[in-house]
Parts: C-alpha cells; structure tokens; sequence
C-alpha cells in the first residue's frame, strides 16, 4: 500500500471520521430542512459533490416535467400512450386483409411463373492469355 494512504489520518482515527461524516449529515439536513430541499442534495452541495446546473434549452424545458411540483429527479422516462387494444372483429378484419393480400401475391406470382422467358445466347467464350511473364 503507497504510503500516502498508509499514513492518512482518517485511516488511523475512524471515530473521529465517523463523527466528522455525522455531523456533516447533521449540519446538511438542518440546513435542508430550513430550506425545504432534499437532505442528500443539501450534504452533497455541503461537501462540493453537486455539479452545478445552467439553464437548459427550451426543447428540454418542454420535455419535462414542472420543476416547482417535483422534488426529486426521475429517472423513468414519462408514461406514453399505449396503443389502444383491439376488438376481436377489428383482429379478425385485420386478418381477413392479410390473407387477401397473400392470395394476390400468390396469384401474381403464378402468373409470372407461367409466362416464358427468352432464353439469352451464351456468352462469347474470351480469347487465350497468350503472356508470358
């Protein structure tokens, strides 16, 4: 082990580190609670862990919801319309279309199938090499 985490102070006092990260949580959740925010936020923003935000583009703004009425960040993307179910009739018409397009495929492709091609003459057989390298 380097020696630099060898001789680290916290290392050799945990109680004292143990009362330093308390009182931290404790000065980060008063301070929350005075300013109404979220307690982790408040020790984070405390300790110098948050990245600081800018203001976003209006398509983001748009996108989300209301900032005021949330109190935390979600992280599920916002509940999209489902495509209605359909009835067995509508299933069953859906159906009916499909098979009907099938048979004129099929009937289109026995149609080819049965007009002659042309057969094409082979293709002139190319002269000898005559190099010599």
């Amino acid at each position: 082990m380097p020696d630099f985490f060898a001789s680290s102070r916290l290392l050799r006092r945990p109680a004292r580190t143990a009362t330093l990260l308390i009182t931290l949580l404790a000065a980060g959740s008063a301070s929350a609670w005075a300013e109404e925010t979220n307690p982790l936020r408040a020790v984070t923003n405390a300790i110098g862990l948050t990245a600081p935000t800018s203001d976003r583009p209006d398509f983001i703004r748009q996108s989300r919801p209301d900032e005021e009425k949330m109190d935390f960040v979600p992280f599920l993307a916002p509940e999209k319309k489902r495509i209605p179910v359909k009835t067995p009739a509508q299933a069953a018409a859906d159906d009916a279309d499909l098979v009907a397009a099938k048979n004129q495929a099929q009937a289109r492709l026995k149609k080819l199938q049965s007009e002659s091609v042309e057969q094409l003459a082979p293709a002139p057989k190319p002269p000898a090499v005559q190099d010599k390298f």
